[in-house]
């Protein structure tokens, strides 16, 4: 959920929270780990519309995932920053970057923290 204030045209401040909740078929590996998980975040994070056809959004804040398992609790600082150019009218580009933290199913670790660096381009047929 996102509550933001627009401080100027084309210039908004926002807060954004979030629950999320991980549940696996398989509710223990190999490796007798108990994977699912539940989880929060809040971030606070600016949105810039630099013209008609470019945005820019950056946000920081904190993450926890609490897994059910032993108590683990695993807490990060997260941050993204992201964009869209529309400059040509069926184009839309949106390059972000993103830390999270995600869950792998190697033996010796619960989960870690991630950059994300993506590129997508998508075309609009009118």
């Amino acid at each position: 959920m996102r509550a933001g204030y627009e401080l100027r045209d084309g210039f908004d401040v926002w807060l954004q929270g979030g629950l999320n909740q991980r549940s696996y078929l398989q509710q223990v590996n190999i490796a007798g780990q108990q994977r699912d998980s539940s989880g929060w975040s809040a971030v606070a994070g600016s949105t810039l519309e630099l013209s008609g056809v470019s945005k820019l959004e950056a946000f920081v804040g904190y993450s926890q995932q609490n897994y059910f398992s032993a108590g683990v609790n695993t807490g990060a600082v997260i941050f993204g920053l992201g964009g869209t150019w529309n400059g040509f009218q069926p184009l839309v580009v949106r390059p972000f970057v993103i830390r999270s933290i995600n869950e792998t199913v190697f033996t010796n670790y619960q989960d870690y923290g991630v950059d994300d660096l993506r590129r997508p381009v998508r075309l609009h047929n009118q």
